[in-house]
């Protein structure tokens, strides 16, 4: 199960430092909506350690498995790690990790999937496969990149140039801000208001519903395939602040 989602594009003035807000470390759990069923969930986290006065290490952890009786047909679960250097405004990601499990009757398949910025030689490093691509300013994998645009957001930054980092390609992404005032429902309650914005590229479309009282955490991510027209929709069912 994973989340696909792009972006580029949105004008605001920078603060200046006294105004910074890093990202605030949370618990969050996502139903995971496909086929017109909720298959699973999806469980998130974020913690931090101050490394010093002006910088944080965090790790974004993704879990995601399907539940019931979906669990028969979904053989797949996923554990993604991702690191994150926070200081000041800025949200630099610095790597990325999947640990993805296949079930079969008889066997159990493992495989593991690590992106890494080598500062050094201003590479991203596909470790397992020994790939590699250039390192971009604003990179973030498809994971970290909802939250990368949450805290541009509560910070004032612009969101140009930024690029999704995958297995497989580096692109650079195209966003739009459908409203900044949609009301939805979620399981925990109705009629929020949100920041919609949209983005795509050649294969998918997708679309992130922010909660603007919520710090713009993401209330509901929706990604279709473009060729296979299925979609994916996580909507958040739990969030807790440490």
């Amino acid at each position: 199960m994973n989340i696909r989602v792009l972006i580029i594009t949105i004008s605001f003035s920078i603060p200046s430092f006294s105004n910074a807000m890093d990202l605030p470390q949370f618990k969050a759990t996502f139903e995971v909506d496909a086929f017109g069923f909720t298959v699973g969930q999806a469980r998130q986290t974020f913690s931090c350690t101050q490394d010093n006065e002006m910088s944080q290490t965090c790790q974004l952890t993704s879990i995601a498995k399907a539940s019931g009786w979906f669990e028969r047909f979904i053989n797949e679960s996923a554990v993604e790690t991702i690191t994150i250097q926070q200081q000041q405004t800025e949200f630099n990601w610095v790597q990325y990790q999947k640990k993805l499990s296949r079930r079969y009757d008889n066997r159990t398949e493992k495989k593991t999937i690590t992106l890494k910025k080598d500062k050094k030689n201003q590479r991203i490093l596909f470790i397992e496969k020994r790939k590699q691509w250039p390192i971009k300013e604003y990179i973030f994998d498809e994971i970290s990149i909802v939250y990368a645009i949450q805290h541009a957001i509560i910070n004032n930054q612009p969101l140009n140039n930024f690029y999704l980092q995958g297995d497989k390609i580096q692109q650079k992404l195209s966003l739009n801000i459908e409203s900044k005032n949609k009301k939805i429902n979620l399981p925990f309650r109705n009629k929020l208001r949100t920041t919609l914005i949209t983005f795509k590229n050649s294969s998918l479309d997708a679309k992130v519903w922010l909660l603007n009282k919520h710090q713009f955490f993401p209330g509901k991510i929706k990604i279709t395939n473009k060729k296979t027209n299925k979609t994916i929709t996580l909507e958040l069912d739990k969030l807790q602040k440490y």
